[in-house]
């Protein structure tokens, strides 16, 4: 017998306690981990031609961006006009059209000054998930009219929850 608190407790009794309480404590640590939200970042292209081809295939639920980015400390100009078009199966999609003067900058890129594409269409109420879906592959052409720097680049941008163990 144990006294605690001026009462007689049984040993067993304590143990039985103290684990029930680790183990409802691990419960709650698991079940209430942070939940945080984070871009997941795919590179497309490098901006070299005024003309950019490649696949896109989705692997994520959305929020769905395109950027373009800089390495930082580049003290060129970021100026360019063009579209995006994505076709599925030889079907047009969509056309979305791209200029300098409506991104907003971001800080998703470590080492880059980056750019959301989509940012202006995302304010109209319009997303790219209208139309782009998960576990889907699209093709995407990039067509400039006024071409970016040459060390710019264009990644394309999911952004879903991510669990984590630790805090």
């Amino acid at each position: 017998m144990v006294s605690i608190f001026g009462k007689r407790h049984t040993v067993t009794g304590l143990v039985v306690a103290v684990c029930i309480s680790f183990a409802l404590l691990g419960i709650l640590l698991v079940c209430c981990r942070p939940v945080k939200t984070g871009p997941d970042l795919l590179k497309v292209a490098d901006c070299t031609n005024m003309f950019l081809q490649f696949k896109l295939s989705i692997t994520n639920n959305p929020r769905y961006d395109f950027l373009i980015a800089m390495p930082s400390g580049v003290r060129e100009r970021l100026e360019f006009r063009g579209e995006i078009r994505i076709t599925q199966n030889n079907g047009h999609v969509a056309s979305i059209p791209i200029s300098s003067r409506e991104v907003i900058n971001c800080n998703w890129l470590t080492g880059f000054d980056s750019y959301v594409l989509t940012w202006s269409r995302t304010n109209r109420g319009e997303s790219l998930a209208e139309f782009m879906i998960k576990d889907q592959t699209y093709d995407v052409t990039v067509e400039f009219s006024e071409k970016p720097p040459l060390v710019s680049s264009l990644w394309f941008v999911s952004t879903k929850r991510i669990r984590t163990l630790s805090p």
